[in-house]
C-alpha cells in the first residue's frame, strides 16, 4: 500500500471507529480480508471480502422486490416524492454475538462491524424485510419501497398527509433519511431506470444515450456488456 493511500485508509478507519460503525477486537476465529475501493473523486471506501463467510451462510428466502411490480404500482400518478434512506445498511445493528463474524484484519489490528456491512450474501433481503415490515400498512396504498429507495405517490390533495404519515413512522422507528438525495412533490422523476409521471412510464433518455453510444459488439464480453445495458 502506497504511503498516501495508507494515510487515507487509517483516517477512514478512525472515522468508522468514532462513528461506532466498527470496533477493535483482540481475536476471532472469523477473519475476512479488507478491500479498498477508490472513488472517482479520490476518496476511498473500505470494503470487506466476505466470500468465505457467505459460503457458510444459510440463504434467507425473503423475496426481493420485483421492479416491474413497483414501476406499475407508481406509474400514472399526479405527484411523487422520492425518499432516500441514509446509509441504509448502516441503520441495521448486528447482535453482539454475531459481530465477531464481521471481523476483518488490517495492519493496525482487527476490527468488527457493529452494523450490517455491504458484501454479505443476505444483506439485501434482510434490509428489504426490515423496510417492508416498517412500512407494511403504507405499501401499495401510497408508498412503494425498493431497498433504501422509497416512493410516495398519489393525488396532490393527499400527498402532504401521506408524507407526514411516513415521516412519523421514520421518527418512531429511528430511521434516518438522506435529505440531500430526497425530492419532494414533483410531477415526475427517475425510478429504477425509468421516468415515472402522470402519463405512465417513459424510458430514461440518459439510458438511451448510453445504448446509442455503444459500439457494435464484436466479442462475448462486449455482447454481455451490450445486454447489460439493454436488459
Amino acid at each position: 500500500m502506497n504511503p498516501n493511500l495508507r494515510v487515507k485508509v487509517k483516517e477512514e478507519i478512525d472515522k468508522m471507529i468514532a462513528s461506532g460503525i466498527i470496533e477493535a477486537v483482540e481475536e476471532s476465529e472469523w477473519i475476512s480480508p479488507m478491500v479498498i475501493s477508490i472513488k472517482k473523486d479520490g476518496r476511498i471506501r473500505i470494503c470487506v471480502d466476505y466470500r468465505d463467510l457467505n459460503v457458510v451462510c444459510i440463504i434467507d428466502p425473503f423475496p426481493t422486490p420485483f421492479t416491474e411490480e413497483i414501476l406499475e404500482g407508481v406509474a400514472g400518478r399526479e405527484v411523487y416524492s422520492f425518499i432516500d434512506g441514509f446509509s441504509g445498511y448502516h441503520q441495521v445493528r448486528i447482535v453482539k454475538e454475531d459481530q465477531r463474524k464481521m471481523n476483518f484484519t488490517t495492519e493496525w489490528g482487527s476490527f468488527a462491524y457493529t452494523i450490517m456491512p455491504f458484501g454479505l450474501k443476505n444483506a439485501p433481503v434482510v434490509f428489504s424485510r426490515i423496510v417492508v415490515q416498517a412500512f407494511q400498512d403504507f405499501i401499495h396504498k401510497f408508498l412503494q419501497v425498493y431497498l433504501d429507495d422509497w416512493t410516495v405517490y398519489g393525488l396532490v390533495k393527499d400527498h402532504c398527509d401521506n408524507l407526514r404519515l411516513m415521516f412519523e413512522r421514520c421518527w418512531q422507528l429511528r430511521i434516518s433519511l438522506n435529505i440531500k438525495k430526497c425530492v419532494f412533490t414533483t410531477p415526475f422523476g427517475t425510478l429504477l431506470g425509468h421516468i415515472i409521471c402522470k402519463e405512465g412510464l417513459l424510458v430514461d433518455p440518459a439510458k438511451v444515450a448510453v445504448i446509442v453510444g455503444l459500439r457494435e459488439p464484436t466479442s462475448q464480453s462486449t455482447v454481455r456488456r451490450f445486454l447489460g445495458h439493454t436488459g
